[in-house]
């Protein structure tokens, strides 16, 4: 696991910056509405290839039909509801400007160590993104060993002759129903070597999230279902600045700012810089 950096940076638009601020949270999206088509498929494909390798490589015996049967309900990892906020470690990065704040975004930065606490009371981990092909293949490995030393502590079952009791059945179908939450847990980390500039941090929720306990915003061709990450009421103490994005208009753009902040009760107008960038998207 990588040394987490001392900021992290939220890019938004402008009407995240105001749900930002005025809710005073944050919004984790249900991972298959991020801007990245490709969220989870990669995970449920890498999972696939590294279990269908390794029940080749076993004897018939326990452990291939635990192999077996969780790659027969891998699939099912695309209903866990996970639900992350994304965070770059680059400030000012040209490429988070365009992909996630539109025209005249913003970008908050955040210290890591007090959102880290905060994501512990929220019920979510703070980490890193994992682009590595290889290091992506040792994650999901570390789960299914897991579920394989699970099996072997069970002695009842090392005679092959009870593969096919109902008892044996049930006992495999409870480990890859915990181990199909566990590898939807670790899903949300793996991300295609394509977007590794990004450097990306998320919040994950630890646990899938019911569509009861979550919120909806309008979308450019969906509803898009979120959870909140309740920052707290000294939002102050997280942040420790707000980047205001290229911007024709950075008086206006600042003032705007300041204003939605101190009608929040947030009176720290130096939380308040420019864009280094010379982009122009007007």
């Amino acid at each position: 696991m990588q040394k987490p950096p001392t900021f992290l940076y939220h890019y938004t638009t402008q009407p995240g910056l105001i749900g930002i601020i005025e809710s005073k949270s944050l919004w984790a999206t249900k991972i298959h509405f991020l801007n990245d088509s490709s969220e989870y498929e990669l995970a449920l494909s890498i999972t696939k290839d590294l279990i269908e390798t390794r029940v080749v490589s076993l004897q018939p015996g326990p452990k291939q039909v635990l192999l077996k049967e969780l790659n027969k309900n891998i699939y099912r990892i695309q209903y866990f509801n996970a639900c992350v906020c994304s965070f770059s470690t680059q400030k000012d990065l040209l490429s988070q400007w365009r992909a996630y704040a539109g025209s005249n975004g913003y970008a908050l930065a955040f210290f890591t160590g007090q959102l880290q606490e905060k994501a512990e009371k929220n019920g979510f981990r703070l980490v890193p993104c994992v682009y590595d092909p290889d290091e992506q293949n040792a994650l999901i490995n570390d789960v299914v060993d897991q579920m394989l030393a699970e099996l072997e502590i069970s002695e009842k079952f090392s005679d092959s002759t009870k593969l096919d009791s109902m008892e044996f059945k049930n006992f495999i179908n409870g480990i890859v129903d915990n181990y199909i939450i566990q590898i939807g847990q670790v899903a949300p980390l793996i991300k295609s070597p394509g977007f590794r500039e990004e450097n990306e941090w998320r919040l994950v929720s630890n646990e899938g999230v019911n569509y009861s306990d979550m919120h909806f915003r309008s979308g450019t061709s969906t509803i898009i279902p979120y959870a909140l990450f309740d920052l707290g009421p000294s939002i102050t103490t997280l942040l420790h600045s707000i980047i205001i994005g290229p911007t024709p208009n950075p008086i206006l753009a600042k003032d705007g700012a300041f204003g939605l902040l101190y009608k929040a009760g947030i009176r720290h107008g130096n939380l308040l810089i420019h864009s280094e960038i010379p982009y122009r998207s007007w």
